[in-house]
């Protein structure tokens, strides 16, 4: 056999290998059948505060169509600390002590920088609050100007808390 075939399909495998692992989606836990009713009625546990946290939108300056559905995986960050992911069409829901929160949300990219990071939101959490925080990219107007544009001004990660429902 020829070595330079052994070579390239040794190559193919690794360069597979690589990139089927450069976006690890979240783990998802199932729900008890409580948990979730508590969740889908929006009822939060009394003496803890509830933070569910589901992807947004990409919108902005380029969006001449409209905004579109933000389909990066994510992590939710509280303090510094990750609480838990989401990949497209799921929700994370986690109970917090109350207490004061900086809350951030993480790309999860294929790139070496890891993603985008959103700027922190403080939240001052209470005994059965129920916060809704949504992650949005927010593509800048210098995308108008082709790869130069977006590289002096990329897009920006966005957390927002949005009113109860």
């Amino acid at each position: 056999m020829n070595f330079s075939r052994i070579a390239a399909g040794i190559a193919l495998v690794a360069c597979s290998s690589l990139l089927a692992g450069c976006v690890s989606p979240a783990q998802n836990v199932a729900a008890s059948a409580d948990i979730e009713q508590a969740v889908r009625a929006h009822t939060p546990p009394q003496k803890k505060a509830r933070v569910q946290f589901y992807l947004g939108e990409w919108n902005g300056a380029v969006m001449v169509l409209g905004p579109i559905d933000n389909k990066q995986p994510a992590d939710l960050l509280a303090n510094g600390q990750t609480l838990g992911g989401v990949n497209p069409g799921q929700v994370l829901v986690v109970d917090l002590v109350p207490g004061k929160y900086e809350f951030a949300w993480h790309e999860r990219a294929e790139s070496k920088t890891g993603g985008l990071t959103s700027p922190t939101v403080s939240e001052d959490l209470h005994p059965g609050d129920l916060l809704y925080l949504r992650a949005d990219i927010h593509q800048t107007a210098g995308a108008l100007f082709g790869i130069i544009g977006a590289i002096a001004a990329p897009p920006e990660a966005v957390l927002r808390p949005c009113p109860t429902v």
